[in-house]
C-alpha cells in the first residue's frame, strides 16, 4: 500500500475509532435515559391507577356508611326518640336544650348502645351523629355524647345539604372532633296520632381511613397515608381537639397525618423530595437509608371539593413503595448494555482496519444505491406506488422535450373519483385507501409501459400519454371510466365508485407549458363534474 494511502487509512481508522467510542457512549447514555424515562412513565401510570383505586374505595366506603345510617334511621323507636328530643330542645329554648332534652338524649343513647357497639366492631363505624334544624345542630354524638348543641352548618356541608335538600349525601369531611368518610340520610317520623311523616333532621354515620388504607395496601402492595393541611383543620376542629392533635406528633410542618397504613411516613415526610411531591401532586423517587422509594401524591378533596373542583384540596394522599428490585434490574440492564458496547467496540476495532479498504471500495456503490432508493421514495406515492406530484415537473420536461423533438402530440388527463368523501364517511378511511390503491392498479392495466401515471392529489390522478392525439387519449380515458364501472375496488360492489375525467392535448406546435395544460384539463374535469360526473370531457387549446 502506498505511503499516502497508508496514512489516509490510519487517519480514517483513527477518526472512525473516535466516532465509534462516541457512538458507544451515546448508545449507553441513550439506553440509560430510555430506561429511566420508561420507569418514570410506569410510575405515572401507577399513580393514576392508585388514584382511581383510592377514589373507588372512598366512594364504596362512603356508600357503606350511608347504608349504615339508613339502617338505623329506619328504626321507628329511634325516629320517635329523635323527634321527642328535638321537640324538647325547641320547647326549652334551642341549643343544647334542658332537662327534657337531656332525658330524650339519654333514652336515644341507651336505645342505640347495642347497635352502636355492633357497628363499631363489625362495620368499623367510628361516628354516629344526629343533627337537626337549619344550623345542623348536633343533638347526639354516640362517639362523643358529651358534645352536643353546637351548630355544624358552617363547617359540615354534607350535613347542611342533606337537611336543606332532604336527601342523602356522602363524602369525606373534616369534623369538629374527628375527620372521616361519612354518609348522611334524612330522618322522618310519624307523630303520635298522625299518618303523615314529618322531617326531623339527619343521621350521619362515619368511619376513618385506617381500614380503607389497609385494604388498599393489600390490593396494591403500596403504603398509603392521608394527610390534611393545617388550615382546614384549624377552621373545623374544636380548639381542644386541635390542641390535642398538636401534641400527637402527627403534625409535621403544615401536614397532619390523618391516617396511614405504615409508620414509615413519619420518617421521610419532611424529606425535600417528598415535600416537592406533595406540593406538586406528582411522582418522584428518593433514597432514605439503604432503600429507594417511589413516592406518589394526589390531592384529597372533601365533600365541597368534589362538588366544586375549583376549590383547593384539603389535603393529599401520599403513597410509596420500595423500588430497590426495579433499580437493581435497571442497573443490571445498563451493565449488560455497557458490556455489549465494550465487546462490540473491541470486535469492530479488530475488524475495522483489515476491512477498511473493502469498505471504501464498496462505499460509492452503496451510496449510489441508497441515493437511488431515496430518490424513488421521494418521487413515488407510498399508498398507490404511483409517481407523486413532486415528480410531475421533471417528467413533463422530459416528455415535452421528446414530443417537440419528434413532433408528436402529448396528452394529459386528470381523473377525479366521484363522491370520494362519501366513501370515507360511509366505509372508513381504510376502505378509501384500498379504493385508491385498486384504482391505481386498474389504471396501470390499461396503459402502455411508456405512459406515466401520477397521484395528483387526494383522490385525483394524472395520466401523461406520449405520442397520443386527443382522440386516442379520450378513448383511453373512456376505457378506464367504463372499466371502473364494471370493477370492484376497495371491496365495494361493482359500480359503487365512478370517475370524472378531463383530458387535453399539447399539439406539436405548442410551447411546453405544464400550467396551461393542467388548467385546460382541470377545466374539462370541472365540466365533467358539472355535467353529472362519471364522464370524460375534452379541454381544447
Amino acid at each position: 500500500m502506498p505511503l499516502s494511502s497508508l496514512r489516509t487509512a490510519r487517519r480514517l481508522f483513527f477518526v472512525l475509532s473516535v466516532l465509534l467510542i462516541l457512538t458507544d457512549a451515546l448508545f449507553v447514555w441513550i439506553n440509560m435515559r430510555a430506561a429511566q424515562t420508561q420507569i418514570h412513565q410506569q410510575f405515572h401510570v401507577e399513580s393514576d391507577q392508585l388514584r382511581r383505586l383510592f377514589d373507588s374505595q372512598l366512594a364504596s366506603t362512603a356508600t357503606r356508611m350511608q347504608q349504615t345510617a339508613a339502617y338505623i334511621a329506619m328504626d321507628r323507636d329511634v325516629q320517635q326518640l329523635f323527634l321527642q328530643g328535638t321537640q324538647a330542645v325547641e320547647a326549652e329554648g334551642g341549643g343544647a336544650g334542658g332537662v327534657k332534652a337531656a332525658r330524650a338524649r339519654q333514652a336515644l343513647l341507651q336505645q342505640l348502645q347495642e347497635p352502636w357497639k355492633k357497628m363499631q366492631d363489625e362495620y368499623d363505624t367510628r361516628q354516629l351523629d344526629f343533627e337537626y334544624g337549619e344550623q345542623a345542630t348536633s343533638f347526639l354524638r354516640l362517639h362523643a355524647p358529651e358534645h352536643f348543641g353546637d351548630a355544624l352548618a358552617p363547617t359540615r356541608f354534607a350535613v347542611r345539604d342533606a337537611i336543606q335538600q332532604r336527601k342523602p349525601t356522602m363524602g369525606f369531611e373534616i369534623g369538629r372532633i374527628v375527620s372521616g368518610i361519612r354518609g348522611v340520610v334524612p330522618v322522618s317520623a310519624h307523630p303520635h296520632g298522625t299518618d303523615k311523616p314529618v322531617f326531623i333532621g339527619v343521621l350521619e354515620a362515619g368511619t376513618s381511613f385506617s381500614v380503607m388504607l389497609q385494604q388498599l395496601e393489600a390490593a396494591s402492595g403500596t403504603h398509603m397515608a392521608v394527610l390534611l393541611h393545617r388550615e382546614p383543620l384549624m377552621a373545623s376542629l374544636f380548639a381542644e381537639q386541635m390542641h390535642a392533635i398538636e401534641g400527637t406528633g402527627n403534625l409535621i410542618g403544615d401536614w397532619f397525618i390523618e391516617s396511614s397504613s405504615s409508620q414509615d411516613v413519619r420518617s421521610f415526610i419532611s424529606a425535600p423530595e417528598v415535600q416537592w411531591c406533595l406540593a406538586h401532586d406528582d411522582v418522584t423517587t428518593f433514597r432514605t437509608g439503604s432503600h429507594h422509594y417511589a413516592v406518589f401524591s394526589f390531592p384529597l378533596r372533601d365533600y365541597q371539593g368534589v362538588q366544586d373542583p375549583k376549590r383547593p384540596a384539603v389535603g393529599a394522599v401520599l403513597a410509596w413503595r420500595d423500588i430497590d428490585d426495579e433499580l437493581a434490574q435497571l442497573n443490571k440492564m445498563l451493565l449488560v448494555n455497557l458490556v455489549y458496547a465494550l465487546g462490540a467496540f473491541l470486535l469492530i476495532e479488530v475488524l475495522l482496519y483489515s476491512g477498511i479498504r473493502i469498505t471504501t471500495r464498496h462505499l460509492d456503490g452503496i451510496i449510489e444505491q441508497q441515493t437511488e432508493e431515496l430518490r424513488n421514495q421521494a418521487i413515488h406515492d407510498r399508498l398507490t406506488g404511483l409517481y407523486n406530484r413532486y415528480h410531475l415537473d421533471d417528467a413533463f420536461r422530459r416528455e415535452c422535450a421528446r414530443a417537440q423533438r419528434y413532433r408528436e402530440p402529448l396528452s394529459i388527463a386528470i381523473l377525479d373519483l366521484d363522491h370520494f368523501k362519501r366513501v370515507n364517511d360511509e366505509h372508513g378511511h381504510l376502505v378509501g385507501d384500498n379504493v385508491l390503491a385498486d384504482f391505481a392498479h386498474l389504471i396501470g392495466q390499461r396503459l402502455r409501459a411508456a405512459d406515466l401515471v401520477f397521484r395528483y392529489g387526494g383522490e385525483e390522478f394524472l395520466i401523461m400519454l406520449g405520442n397520443t392525439p386527443v382522440g386516442s387519449a379520450r378513448e383511453v380515458c373512456e376505457h378506464i371510466r367504463t372499466l371502473l364501472m364494471t370493477s370492484s375496488v376497495g371491496g365495494l360492489p361493482k359500480g359503487s365508485v365512478t370517475v370524472s375525467i378531463g383530458v387535453t392535448t399539447m399539439n406539436v406546435d405548442e410551447v411546453c407549458d405544464l400550467g396551461q395544460l393542467l388548467d385546460r384539463a382541470d377545466s374539462a374535469l370541472y365540466r365533467a363534474k358539472g355535467a353529472g360526473r362519471n364522464r370524460v370531457e375534452e379541454g381544447k387549446g
